[in-house]
């Protein structure tokens, strides 16, 4: 079909005469019972309109399927604006081939991005180390005026630091995109996984890691401009994504060790291991993953809160209110 296309990253299951597919992008899961609805997948691929495949299959309950198919959001229209789980409308910039070329350059860029960071980060905050003294005694909410401005261009570049990993991993990208629902705005990508646990993880953090690497050229280049507008934004946007590395669902940190632990519906075995800590019988893998991550949710909490309040007193040392 010339307007519609298979959703990416479809997730298919099979047990027993059960068949389950679930839209991650839209957060749908559909099931069949004894019933071949594979077969639709691949005769999509042979027909030009949802008429030609209806008209394929007269029987009632494949009808209804396909028409499920369609609602599902599993046949999905090559349009620009696409709704996702959270019904927000997304408005997607590209749509990647998926028979996509991981060349030299996207792993160099992505081997610059994972090595080179942290150094050109802390590189950065040495240089510009007088130039954020000077700003805490010369404060001013007029700069705050750069967060508005770099809010979007550093949102964008986050999502563009999967894509760069994920193509470098070969991963497929599907979507790179624009959302809003209200005053929620922002960019999203939609990919899939790389087929070994260090790939992932590198998709995890390549959204992080290619921030603080801005974030320190930022710096660096403050350091001679000595640009109190373009040191707040550096921070503030260090700051923003330092905090995505909390350990809870929806944050990069989150995924980096859950890729890292490799262990399937790990939050539903937490929340039963809670509940019933001695009644609960899990192998000593998933025991020690669910262990894992608590403690690294608990250090991770601790870490970023108490890096915030060194920061917090540290510049009320500094300007004279302590």
């Amino acid at each position: 079909m010339k307007n519609y296309r298979i959703v990416p990253g479809l997730t298919i299951e099979k047990k027993e005469n059960r068949i389950t597919l679930y839209n991650d992008f839209k957060g749908v899961c559909v099931y069949y019972d004894d019933l071949d609805v594979l077969c639709l997948l691949d005769e999509f691929h042979q027909v030009e309109t949802k008429e030609e495949l209806l008209n394929m299959h007269p029987n009632k309950e494949m009808q209804d399927a396909i028409h499920e198919f369609f609602e599902c959001g599993i046949f999905e229209k090559k349009n620009s604006i696409i709704k996702n789980m959270n019904n927000e409308s997304c408005y997607r910039i590209f749509v990647f081939n998926e028979n996509q070329n991981n060349s030299t350059l996207w792993k160099f860029t992505n081997l610059i991005i994972m090595v080179g960071s942290i150094p050109c980060l802390l590189l950065g905050f040495f240089l510009s180390y007088n130039n954020i003294l000077d700003l805490m005694n010369h404060f001013s909410l007029n700069y705050l005026i750069s967060l508005i401005v770099g809010f979007l261009p550093f949102c964008f570049l986050h999502e563009f630091g999967h894509c760069i990993s994920a193509i470098a991993n070969h991963a497929t990208v599907y979507d790179l995109g624009y959302y809003s629902k209200g005053i929620n705005v922002g960019f999203y990508v939609f990919y899939g996984k790389a087929k070994h646990k260090k790939g992932n993880i590198q998709i995890a953090l390549g959204g992080i890691l290619l921030c603080f690497l801005i974030c320190g050229i930022l710096l660096i280049i403050n350091s001679n401009l000595n640009n109190n507008y373009l040191l707040v934004m550096s921070l503030f946007y260090f700051f923003f994504n330092f905090t995505n590395l909390l350990v809870f669902q929806g944050f990069d940190g989150y995924n980096a060790i859950n890729f890292y632990l490799g262990i399937e519906n790990i939050e539903s075995k937490i929340k039963r291991l809670i509940k019933h800590p001695f009644t609960t019988k899990y192998s000593k893998s998933d025991k020690k993953g669910c262990m894992i991550l608590l403690l690294s949710r608990l250090f991770s909490i601790l870490l970023i809160c108490l890096f915030y309040i060194l920061c917090l007193y540290a510049g009320l040392v500094y300007s004279g209110y302590i």
